[in-house]
């Protein structure tokens, strides 16, 4: 019986479209880890140094400061990327054209979102210029 069990399992995923779960390899695995850390690292990293002025909506909060240091030294919009990191990590693991559209979609919105948002900085923050002309929007070291 549990052999009939497993050889069900292997055929739901193999006839579903889903990946073999059972059979990874480490080239997947490491792209994976390297994507999910690099996620946790910006997320966790912008959540921090943004402190007092995070806020759920892009507009800044009045009594804001404009945030250059930590990941921010390396890219603007810290926990955007790191949406698209693990998303991007979550597509490799699947390996699916679905879920790499998905990655395209969520970095097409930032990007949108993004620029509203650097509007706003730009008119409380007359130094934002000079910082968006020396650190990259969302992917560090790409865009």
């Amino acid at each position: 019986m549990g052999d009939r069990t497993n050889n069900s399992e292997y055929c739901f995923y193999s006839y579903s479209g889903h990946p073999n779960l059972y059979h990874t390899n480490d080239d997947q695995t490491g792209r994976n880890d390297r994507f999910g850390a690099i996620a946790l690292g910006l997320g966790l990293g912008g959540l921090l140094h943004l402190g007092d002025n995070l806020t759920p909506l892009p507009h800044p909060k009045d009594e804001s400061s404009l945030v250059t240091v930590g990941v921010y030294r390396f890219v603007r919009h810290p926990i955007y990327s790191s949406v698209i990191f693990l998303t991007l990590a979550y597509a490799t693991w699947q390996m699916s054209i679905s879920h790499t559209i998905g990655v395209f979609i969520f970095l097409l919105f930032f990007d949108q979102k993004a620029r509203q948002e650097e509007q706003w900085l730009t008119a409380k923050f007359p130094e934002y210029e000079d910082y968006k002309r020396s650190v990259k929007k969302i992917l560090p070291g790409i865009y």
